[in-house]
């Protein structure tokens, strides 16, 4: 049996992807926490004490690549397991886009997942799950 984390952080900007992450998350029993950029997201993050956090790559303001540092920067929120998304393939940022070489380029360390845009429902909430386990 799968377990999910109680409470989860959702940074995005996109509406349409935020309402569908937030339903599919509520369906499945955890408490949602909403921000629309990277600034939002860490001061959530750090009000709230989410048990995950999915944090999207690209949003106004300050990116999740600079939120994720903050994030593990900070004590508070440092231990947080966070899931990257992006609608940008690696070709068009040119660049390794995985867990290992966005760790190494922030010098923090590796979110624990990296999902594309459209993610699927399985995908996410298989990536939440193994996300906590550790």
């Amino acid at each position: 049996m799968r377990v999910l984390p109680k409470s989860v952080l959702i940074a995005e900007d996109d509406t349409d992807v935020l309402d569908f992450l937030r339903a599919l998350l509520l369906g499945e029993g955890c408490e949602v926490y909403t921000a629309n950029d990277g600034d939002d997201a860490v001061l959530t993050a750090i009000r709230e004490h989410p048990d995950a956090i999915i944090l999207d790559v690209m949003m106004p303001g300050k990116s999740g690549f600079e939120a994720l540092r903050e994030l593990r920067a900070d004590s508070r929120t440092a231990h947080i397991p966070v899931i990257m998304l992006t609608a940008v393939n690696d070709y068009e940022l040119g660049v390794g886009h995985d867990r290992e070489s966005t760790g190494r380029k922030l010098g923090v360390a590796a979110p624990e997942a990296f999902l594309e845009k459209p993610v699927r429902s399985e995908a996410l909430l298989e990536a939440l799950a193994t996300a906590i386990e550790d």
